[in-house]
């Protein structure tokens, strides 16, 4: 894909907006070989894409806000619509899904439930729970963020795992009295 944009870079006009449907590879590094870079867009799409109509927008330091809004605009027109991210590595999507597939390893691996049920539970609570509201709207609706803290603890204390080490963020909340 370097070369290919390296050479879609010489051969149109700066205008001409390149975009690739990256799931994982930075876009910086795509196009480290490409002189206009202001004109340079991930657009990941969602597997399945004619189910999934969010779609990431990748966006670098040195992407331009009206590109954004190319973006935003250009999904539209095929009933798509654009989330937009940072150039980091798994970029939004991917970060999360590998996030929640290497707890489900973990779940699987030690016995706790077995594949079968583990898709399950995903796909009848969790599923149509984010679906619904989104994780963070769910946590908002469900539980106060001092909850939410106080189990994050409990995993963390638990499990000893790094994985369950409680966010700044959240921590920051609960002590600002922002708790959902």
């Amino acid at each position: 894909k370097q070369q290919l944009f390296s050479r879609l870079d010489r051969m149109c006009g700066p205008e001409v907006v390149l975009a690739t449907n990256t799931s994982s590879y930075r876009l910086s590094e795509l196009c480290k070989d490409v002189r206009h870079r202001d004109r340079m867009i991930g657009v990941h799409y969602i597997t399945p894409a004619h189910i999934i109509n969010v779609v990431e927008l990748i966006v670098a330091d040195f992407t331009p806000p009206k590109l954004v809004e190319w973006g935003h605009e250009f999904l539209k027109t095929i009933g798509h619509i654009g989330v937009v991210c940072t150039d980091t590595p798994g970029f939004l999507v991917n970060r999360l899904q590998y996030a929640l597939l290497s707890e489900v390893y973990r779940i699987v691996e030690e016995g706790v439930a077995s594949r079968d049920d583990v898709d399950k539970a995903i796909r009848l609570s969790l599923g149509p729970r984010f679906a619904l509201w989104g994780a963070l709207l769910t946590e908002d609706l469900v539980v106060s963020k001092k909850t939410t803290a106080a189990v994050w603890d409990y995993l963390h204390h638990a499990t000893h795992r790094d994985t369950f080490h409680q966010p700044a963020a959240l921590n920051g909340m609960v002590e600002s009295g922002r708790l959902g």
